[in-house]
């Protein structure tokens, strides 16, 4: 780059301030530059071993639902228990209805707003 008074050639550099995701140190690093971990945290993280297995894709526990009534005294019973009149279809088909009819009336309204 040149300073705008002397059009000399100035000798600079841009760069960003960037917390290191290793241990969150506040640290400089070149704009644009890929570098995410300090330098003491990249030299930690050369030395562990490289993982032999290939990363799986993550698999969400599956189980029964704790509601706040499992916690609390006994309250009215919630929708979404087996033993609720209302079936998982049916709050679906509610669902799809309301939907519906919110998008005829957009429709009649002339269209989006």
């Amino acid at each position: 780059m040149k300073n705008d008074r002397t059009s000399k050639a100035k000798n600079e550099q841009r760069v960003e301030l960037k917390y290191c995701e290793g241990c969150g140190g506040l640290g400089v690093r070149e704009c644009g530059g890929g570098q995410v971990y300090c330098n003491d945290c990249l030299r930690k993280m050369a030395e562990l071993p490289v993982s032999k297995t290939p990363s799986r894709r993550p698999i969400l526990p599956v189980g029964r639902r704790s509601t706040l009534g499992d916690c609390a005294g006994p309250t009215e019973p919630d929708s979404n228990e087996p033993d609720s009149p209302l079936s998982d279809s049916e709050d679906l088909d509610a669902m799809a209805a309301a939907a519906t009819r919110f998008a005829m009336r957009i429709a009649a309204a002339g269209g989006a707003a």
